[in-house]
């Protein structure tokens, strides 16, 4: 600033103002969701490599989409990408927090890796938002399994 100061008052060079102001205008992401669709489908077709390359060019269409991370995540699980997919589900979850489908997923992903708690609050909030979901029965069993796992590992630590 002291230079250019110096070099404006001695006249060496002249400041104008812009004849033209050029303005950057955000402009709305893609939709993402004919790319989860495929991602969905090929996921469905047990192409998780596929599902994979379609939920990432949803991301990048529109990163805040959940359900183009939850893709993701599916898609990273079955590739047996386990922490990968637990990143993915994070994403998705602090975009959509309630989305009953997305805690579903974020919960067998913290459980593969020992977030017991994690796991367990995910899976009862599923619970709650869908109770009489296919999948319902299941969920229940896991989270009775999982509080079954931590007794047995808190009587064997004599906490």
């Amino acid at each position: 600033a002291k230079i250019v100061y110096g070099l404006v008052s001695t006249g060496v060079i002249d400041l104008r103002a812009p004849e033209h102001v050029s303005s950057t205008v955000a402009l709305p992401f893609e939709d993402a969701l004919p790319l989860v669709q495929q991602a969905n489908a090929a996921l469905d077709a047990g192409d998780a490599e596929q599902a994979l390359v379609h939920a990432r060019a949803g991301i990048a269409a529109d990163p805040q989409s959940a359900e183009a991370r939850l893709a993701a995540g599916r898609a990273l699980a079955r590739l047996g990408r386990h922490a990968d997919s637990a990143e993915e589900l994070r994403k998705a979850a602090q975009s959509d927090p309630l989305n009953p489908h997305v805690q579903l997923e974020l919960g067998f992903a913290a459980a593969r890796r020992g977030e017991f708690g994690l796991a367990v609050a995910a899976w009862e909030h599923y619970l709650r938002a869908i109770p009489s979901a296919p999948q319902a029965g299941r969920v229940r069993a896991a989270v009775d399994a999982v509080r079954h796992l931590t007794r047995a590992l808190e009587d064997h630590a004599g906490v």
